[in-house]
């Protein structure tokens, strides 16, 4: 899906002098917090790893237009309160944020929204576009081209920062996840303005030079995606992803 390749223009981000740098001394509290938070133990019973929620009832939640789409979301907490906005990674719903880190947050004075990124879940999709030319992304990519497809990072990053404008917040923590840390990192570089904080998790930095992939030939086990109306071997592949590219254990 087209989402899957936007991952591409990381490699080549915008460049806005002294941004990061500006932001840099507004990171360590909002990441401890985030750490904290993530190591709370769970109440008896429910699920609190990456990726498997439990369920809970938001304060609100609903679809809004922003930056031309629609973007489903859920917000935890009173509105009247500095806000933290949770950027998923690729290919993953809403959802995919523990619902007890939202309620944590919410313990420790923070209203929480979190969304579907475009082509994901409830918001807007693609899919009429088509499957996009992996290769021809990432070579264009490489060769400090503009990739072949019909949105990029720098869009999504328009989309979280439109969700805020809609939902009537001026500045949030931008907390994200994977390729939610490139979108999350373009947000906190171009707009400033929106921005409180920045804690990114497992997400790259887009510096030249890096790979694309840190080590290919673990991700060459995973399975070629199967047909899209194949919902077991989708499920099967998605389990045999994550058990390729996931951690043995907690950090030391």
């Amino acid at each position: 899906m087209n989402f899957y390749t936007s991952v591409s223009r990381a490699l080549t981000p915008n460049k806005t002098s002294g941004s990061m740098d500006t932001l840099r001394h507004k990171l360590v509290m909002p990441t401890a917090l985030i750490l904290a938070c993530l190591l709370v133990e769970p109440p008896h019973g429910s699920v609190a790893i990456f990726g498997l929620a439990t369920p809970s009832t938001p304060t609100s939640k609903g679809k809004v237009q922003a930056n031309g789409i629609t973007i489903a979301y859920e917000s935890f907490g009173p509105a009247d309160r500095e806000t933290v906005l949770l950027i998923m990674g690729t290919g993953g719903q809403l959802t995919a944020w523990p619902v007890e880190l939202c309620e944590e947050l919410v313990k420790r004075g923070y209203r929480v929204v979190r969304y579907d990124n475009r082509d994901v879940g409830l918001s807007t999709r693609f899919g009429a576009a088509g499957i996009p030319d992996f290769a021809a992304v990432v070579a264009a990519a490489q060769a400090g081209k503009a990739a072949p497809l019909l949105y990029t990072l720098y869009d999504m990053a328009k989309d979280a920062v439109g969700l805020l404008e809609s939902l009537g917040i001026g500045k949030a923590h931008i907390v994200d996840a994977s390729m939610g840390g490139m979108i999350a990192q373009i947000v906190a570089t171009n707009h400033r303005d929106r921005t409180l904080s920045l804690t990114s998790i497992m997400a790259t930095s887009g510096k030249p030079g890096l790979p694309i992939i840190a080590k290919p030939e673990v991700v060459a086990k995973i399975p070629p995606p199967p047909a899209v109306d194949d919902k077991e071997a989708y499920i099967a592949r998605q389990v045999k992803a994550l058990q390729t590219i996931g951690s043995p254990g907690p950090p030391n």
